[in-house]
């Protein structure tokens, strides 16, 4: 709000600064008398001259569109390259991925009654539990991944 109580008056009589900035735009405006321009006017110049009557034989709405800047032809390869580039990485993504774990075996309850007898003292009948289910382990295993080199 500052900035408001600090605006000049345009009642009043225009600054040197002022009154040379207006010259240099005029100056590059006539088309006989190319002038260099300030760059904090290349903006209004650009304007002004878009804004000018048409010369014959020339339409208004052309010129305007002329004095638009284009995007560049190949800007479009930037969102296709992008897209190419997730898809890749994704692929990659997939291909790499580490298998999933095998699916092991439940112990069935043989095994878990055979781990209980061990707890009181009694190791034979777990060893033999063991084994069977050792059998199914190596099984699931060798179905999942396949034979060991």
């Amino acid at each position: 709000m500052s900035d408001l109580r600090h605006a000049p008056d345009p009642d009043a009589p225009p600054t040197p600064e002022e009154e040379a900035a207006a010259a240099a735009l005029a100056g590059a405006l006539e088309p006989r008398a190319p002038q260099a321009v300030p760059p904090e006017l290349a903006g209004a110049l650009a304007a002004l001259r878009a804004a000018a009557p048409a010369a014959p034989g020339q339409a208004a709405p052309a010129r305007v569109l002329a004095a638009v800047p284009r995007p560049a032809r190949w800007r479009w390869l930037l969102p296709v390259g992008g897209l190419a580039t997730a898809a890749a990485a994704a692929a990659l993504v997939l291909l790499v991925a580490p298998p999933r774990p095998a699916a092991l075996p439940a112990p069935g309850r043989e095994l878990l009654l055979a781990q209980a007898e061990a707890a009181r003292g009694s190791p034979r009948p777990l060893e033999r539990a063991m084994r069977g289910y050792r059998r199914e382990v190596y099984a699931a295993l060798r179905t999942r991944y396949g034979e060991a080199p």
